[in-house]
């Protein structure tokens, strides 16, 4: 079961080809993101251009765990940060 208490969050603020899994995500948090993707209690959030769907991926100590939501309808709003 996934807690995101305790979890750190990254955006990604560019479109994501949402057919990429972890391995092409990964290897955006490493070269795009400049992270270890391999950082524990960390969260790294993809959206595609359209905003109807967001990734994410963590790595939980024992292996990376992938996330997936599609919007029926609507799209994310705008994520508010402090």
């Amino acid at each position: 079961m996934l807690s995101l208490a305790g979890y750190n969050f990254y955006l990604y603020t560019h479109h994501t080809d949402m057919r990429m899994g972890i391995n092409g995500l990964s290897a955006i948090v490493r070269n795009m993101m400049d992270q270890d993707p391999l950082n524990r209690g960390v969260s790294y959030l993809f959206f595609n251009g359209r905003r109807t769907q967001v990734k994410m991926l963590a790595f939980e100590g024992d292996g990376h765990a992938l996330y997936h939501k599609r919007l029926a309808q609507g799209t994310f709003g705008t994520p508010v940060y402090d």
